[in-house]
């Protein structure tokens, strides 16, 4: 994860995911995962607050081409239950 900025504000759209539609699945979708050498945030980070939050964290890289289509299995496989 590159933005520092956008991790911070995490929390508030959490909030606002909960209060709004607090049935909603949600998944921490960490973007970029290719570019290890530019990381800001710690995937660890991601993980520990995801885990807090009682939701998954996924890493993907559009570039790569990875764990995108695993997100969206995931994701289609969810909202089938």
């Amino acid at each position: 994860m590159l933005s520092e900025t956008s991790f911070n504000e995490l929390p508030f759209w959490y909030n606002e995911i909960k209060r709004n539609a607090p049935d909603a699945l949600i998944i921490l979708v960490g973007l970029k995962s290719d570019e290890a050498d530019s990381v800001v945030i710690k995937p660890q980070d991601a993980i520990t607050q995801a885990l807090d939050w009682g939701i998954e964290f996924r890493p993907v890289s559009a570039k790569a081409g990875s764990g995108i289509s695993e997100l969206f299995d995931h994701l289609f496989d969810s909202l089938g239950k």
